[in-house]
């Protein structure tokens, strides 16, 4: 009778600390064409998981990002770690994700874009509770066919301490050394092949909920795999005349640049050729200022889309004082297209373009641009070369007066 009046005070005692955590967990959820059978399993997991704590902004923060195939169909956090009130609101957010974030066209998963997003000072600043130690990413997967290696982000974030990091593998197509790298040791890595072994994982996984709350939020055996590359760097790239253009891809540290000042005005092809890349033109803008502190203090952001001709040049499309953070910045991008762009001609009219970022009107101080600082950068983002006027010698001006430093970024084979 001892024994069982003790089992049961114990289990009395384990449930109330459950309930009394404080963490910030965010689930990224594998939403490719290999999820497609399974997701309703994913998502069920997710609640089950979560059902013992107390969900809401005074106890576990629960964050839901679907991890698309590819980028050009990655859709933004479904909840950010201020979202989510309690145990029905989660539910209600995870029957949501299906058929409204996922995207069940396309194989692989762009996970490194979405650890990027996690530890950005956007998403850092809705919900993340820096006074608390507890915080964690799950990442609930049918595939480890990446577009890109994400174990260097992921140690960036395991080595900042801003995050821990579990895997869990769903079905046959997972590679567990993939997900063991990328959680940063074998005990935070987990994989199942069925229903019944995935349930067997949620005890697990809440155990080392609660030791890290114990431990000061250590997860799992953080090596440091060596110093990160600094945003600020870059690989040269030589590209041959029919050879297509190789992504370069540097992987930051969680905060790497944040604090950054800078101007940046992106010019983008609107032109006929652009018209089938301009979605991979605006993705690549987002994915390249995700690591920034996008807004006024920050990384000031201008764009400009550069039409074929004259008659059908749009104004620009936002000043540097127009952005005011990164999801401003996507809301901006998603514009772009139907109602900037003019895919009817060929051509560029880049001079003009380039006359207008350097215009008295466009560099003013009411306009955005800060004269107070020496970071200021144009990138040219374009399919083609084939220019209405030579635009070199206003580039070269533009250099020689440091106005702008210019960034030109050409893809496709018809530059």
């Amino acid at each position: 009778m001892k024994t069982v009046v003790f089992l049961a005070t114990l289990a009395i005692t384990v449930f109330a600390a459950e309930q009394d955590l404080k963490f910030d967990v965010v689930f990224l959820i594998d939403s490719s064409k290999s999820s497609k059978p399974s997701y309703d399993l994913l998502t069920g997991f997710v609640q089950s998981l979560m059902k013992p704590y107390n969900v809401g902004l005074n106890g576990a923060r629960v964050g839901l990002i679907a991890v698309a195939g590819t980028l050009e169909d990655q859709a933004p956090p479904a909840a950010e770690l201020n979202s989510i009130t309690s145990q029905n609101v989660l539910s209600s957010y995870l029957k949501l994700l299906k058929g409204n974030y996922d995207d069940f066209d396309n194989d692989g998963q762009c996970l490194t874009f979405n650890l990027m997003e996690v530890t950005s000072r956007d998403f850092i600043s809705r919900g993340y509770r820096s006074e608390i130690h507890n915080h964690l990413l799950v990442y609930l997967t049918t595939s480890t066919a990446f577009d890109y290696d994400p174990v260097p982000t992921a140690e960036g974030i395991l080595n900042s301490n801003q995050y821990g990091i579990i895997t869990v593998g769903y079905g046959e197509d997972v590679d567990h050394q993939k997900l063991k790298k990328i959680s940063g040791g074998s005990s935070c890595s987990f994989t199942a092949s069925n229903p019944t072994g995935l349930d067997h994982l949620i005890k697990p996984i809440q155990h080392h909920i609660m030791h890290a709350d114990a431990t000061g939020g250590y997860y799992c055996d953080k090596k440091h795999h060596g110093t990160m590359t600094p945003i600020t760097q870059a690989t040269q790239h030589t590209q041959g005349p029919n050879t297509q253009p190789t992504p370069v891809i540097v992987s930051p540290s969680p905060y790497p640049s944040i604090d950054l000042e800078f101007d940046i005005v992106f010019l983008i092809d609107g032109s006929k050729s652009a018209q089938t890349s301009f979605d991979s033109f605006t993705k690549f803008i987002q994915t390249m200022m995700v690591s920034f502190n996008v807004g006024l203090n920050g990384a000031r952001v201008g764009l400009v889309v550069v039409a074929p001709d004259l008659a059908d040049q749009a104004p620009p499309a936002t000043q540097l004082n127009f952005i005011r953070s990164q999801s401003s910045l996507n809301s901006n991008l998603a514009l772009l297209k139907d109602n900037y762009a003019d895919f009817d001609h060929p051509g560029q009219i880049l001079t003009f373009n380039l006359q207008v970022v350097t215009s008295s009107d466009y560099m003013s101080a009411t306009a955005g641009y800060r004269s107070n600082i020496n970071n200021h950068v144009l990138v040219y983002i374009t399919t083609t070369t084939a220019f209405y006027t030579d635009p070199t010698p206003s580039a070269q001006t533009i250099i020689a007066q440091k106005q702008y430093g210019i960034i030109t970024v050409g893809y496709g084979a018809g530059f």
